[in-house]
């Protein structure tokens, strides 16, 4: 079982981004192909790219987090003092945390509305609750991939950014 464990916390993000990509670049490929060869295209597969770019976009949030790859002003914080840096990086994590809950806590009452009165795609008739679900899944997620980060760079007392090993 924790073995299980360790590889979903490994590789879950990577997992369903590489999923989420490759079939959106067989999509692409495949609608393409239709509209230069047959001169038709289909209605679903661009709204089927949109629904799976939107998560892949969700998705990688968290795994840019996980690997501690998300966007810094790394020039400003190189003007700073490695000790003063430290905490400024942890006040913005923790920032960055207060936003996720937040945006989590007001996405619950727009999915009870959106499943209480269904909004089906145009193409695909797919209950658009469910395309929504990536919102509070993915501010989840990232909450804790930004704890867990936090947590394990303060264990192991490794620097803050990969250009400072």
């Amino acid at each position: 079982m924790i073995r299980m464990l360790k590889i979903i916390d490994d590789w879950f993000e990577e997992f369903f981004c590489s999923l989420f990509l490759s079939a959106l670049v067989l999509l692409l490929g495949v609608q393409v192909f239709d509209r230069f060869v047959f001169s038709k295209s289909v209605s679903w597969h661009e709204e089927g790219c949109r629904f799976l770019f939107i998560w892949l976009v969700y998705l990688g949030v968290s795994l840019g987090v996980k690997r501690g790859e998300h966007i810094r002003i790394v020039v400003f914080m190189r003007f700073i003092p490695p000790a003063v840096r430290k905490y400024i990086t942890y006040i913005s994590e923790a920032g960055w945390l207060l936003f996720f809950i937040c945006v989590f806590v007001l996405s619950i009452p727009m999915m009870k509305t959106m499943f209480e009165y269904r909004h089906l795609s145009a193409s695909l008739q797919w209950n658009m609750a469910y395309i929504y679900l990536i919102i509070p899944f993915s501010c989840l997620l990232t909450s804790f991939r930004i704890i867990q980060f936090a947590y394990r760079r303060l264990k192991a007392s490794k620097p803050l950014f990969l250009d400072e090993e």
